[in-house]
């Protein structure tokens, strides 16, 4: 997942470009599995046994930890610094233009409910961290855990545009890092180690 992969990468980018790449590509080298989404990768960890470390997010731990309970919950570890998540909202007009003047108005209403204190600790109560000018009180899951300084794409990597240039287009950081990975893990395979 792009966010993981820049979780990793923000944990070193202000020791440069070289030694961020250096840290991502050790991370890689001792990653068994690569799931499509955190709730695969929860599954694989959890209930498959696969890995000795789950990399997810924040609220993916807390919500998995609650559906199996305290008896198999397991600690976790939200690193300092770390990239902000910021998922965007959008009411398409091509589609609400499909629907009823009620559904439009329905989206409208979520949307801004979205933005209360209400939803903030509704988020809050399934693992989010929730904005703090809306809801003064944080989470419970956040009681033992200390302050995490967080990054975001746009400030430290000029947005998203240039993030996906720079890391994910055909041939750029992430796909050489992969590439290294498998090129040393097949020579290992032709070796006879691991």
């Amino acid at each position: 997942a792009r966010w993981i992969f820049l979780a990793l990468w923000g944990s070193q980018m202000k020791k440069g470009d070289v030694a961020a790449k250096k840290y991502v590509t050790k991370v890689f080298d001792n990653v068994l599995v690569q799931p499509r989404d955190a709730r695969e990768a929860s599954d694989v960890f959890y209930r498959q046994k696969l890995g000795d470390v789950l990399l997810t997010y924040e609220n993916e731990v807390v919500l998995t930890n609650q559906v199996y309970g305290p008896q198999k919950s397991l600690p976790y570890v939200v690193p300092s610094p770390n990239v902000r998540i910021e998922c965007p909202l959008a009411l398409v007009d091509k589609v609400l233009d499909s629907r009823p003047p009620a559904a439009r108005q329905a989206a409208h209403d979520f949307a801004r409910f979205l933005f209360t204190p209400q939803a903030q600790i509704e988020f809050g109560k399934v693992g989010f961290r929730t904005n703090k000018k809306l809801c003064k009180t944080p989470p419970d899951h956040l009681a033992n855990q200390g302050p995490v300084r967080v990054w975001t794409v746009d400030q430290e990597l000029k947005g998203w545009a240039a993030a996906q240039n720079k890391f994910f287009d055909a041939g750029q950081i992430l796909d050489a890092i992969q590439a290294d990975v498998g090129a040393r893990r097949m020579a290992a395979r032709k070796a006879g180690q691991r």
